[in-house]
């Protein structure tokens, strides 16, 4: 969080994954119901859903640069896999 009248930066949250993802270009965070949030690393190539207490959900691996992921409510059916948030 950054605080532009005193200008210094705060850390709000910290997402590592097992195996380790380096992402040392873009990449989003979008925060989610439930505390939950989702991770996009860039060109670490990985984008993984976290819930409150920083457990890994699910996890998409992809050989290339992931720009900006985001969960769109739409896309998902009630009654299907997971619910809709």
């Amino acid at each position: 969080v950054y605080d532009p009248v005193a200008q210094t930066a705060r850390l709000e949250a910290s997402y590592g994954s097992a195996p380790a993802v380096v992402g040392s270009l873009g990449g989003t965070t979008q925060p989610l119901a439930g505390g939950r949030t989702l991770v996009s690393f860039g060109n670490g190539g990985r984008v993984e859903e976290y819930d409150a207490a920083g457990t890994v959900l699910w996890r998409i691996e992809s050989p290339g640069y992931v720009f900006r992921a985001q969960r769109i409510r739409s896309l998902y059916i009630p009654g299907t896999a997971s619910p809709r948030i």
